[in-house]
């Protein structure tokens, strides 16, 4: 079994190689286009974490559907206004918080039909963790969107600009380590303003971003 020291070293790993953004993510040099690179899994919640390459990220209008190359989205096309930073209890349009990533957030992301009270609570746990962003004026804590997510191949997800992790369940110090690793590693690097779509002040239809 891999120990959670050596899962710690490679999540920081995969950080190293895609922190910082790389601004409008077009390919360098010539050649084949780099594929993902995962590990695991690993742990009771057979963790998998995956970095891939980046993708434009271009705006397209609100709500248009948008076919991402990954599940979880981990970069791309995404609506012009960003999801706001906080923790919804109903799904919300995957472009809105791509858009959010952008800004150097990480979307923790749970698909749970049957209902997962205790891996919602560790993710919550997760968020609370979190110290206060400088770059955040309050109330705004952090920049973490929890969502639920119909649309995930996994009960568990989290993503970040580049990266992915998925899971059964939560374990939630793979979590926070992913959330360490790619934490404010993004093209723009900032916090503040978006919008919660789930607002009814918005006029987000409910079927926004599908096909």
């Amino acid at each position: 079994m891999t120990s959670l020291a050596g899962v710690l070293t490679v999540a920081l790993a995969l950080g190293a190689c895609g922190g910082g953004g790389a601004g409008d993510g077009e390919a360098g040099g010539g050649g084949a286009a780099p594929g993902p690179v995962c590990e695991g899994p690993v742990g009771p919640c057979d963790t998998v974490t995956c970095s891939y390459p980046e993708a434009v990220g271009v705006h397209v209008a609100s709500c248009t559907p948008i076919d991402f190359a990954t599940n979880p989205p981990t970069s791309g096309p995404h609506y012009p206004q960003w999801a706001r930073f906080e923790s919804y209890t109903q799904a919300i349009a995957r472009g809105f918080w791509v858009h959010s990533m952008e800004h150097g957030a990480v979307t923790l992301a749970y698909d749970c039909p049957g209902g997962c009270a205790g891996d919602l609570g560790a993710l919550e746990a997760v968020v609370a963790a979190q110290p206060q962003d400088p770059a955040c004026a309050a109330p705004v804590v952090t920049r973490i969107v929890l969502t639920p997510d119909p649309d995930l191949d996994a009960p568990i997800a989290a993503a970040a600009w580049g990266f992915a992790l998925t899971a059964q369940c939560v374990d939630a110090p793979l979590v926070e380590a992913f959330v360490a690793a790619h934490y404010a590693r993004a093209p723009e690097d900032e916090c503040g303003g978006g919008i919660d779509p789930t607002d009814p002040v918005n006029a987000i239809p409910a079927d926004c971003g599908q096909p």
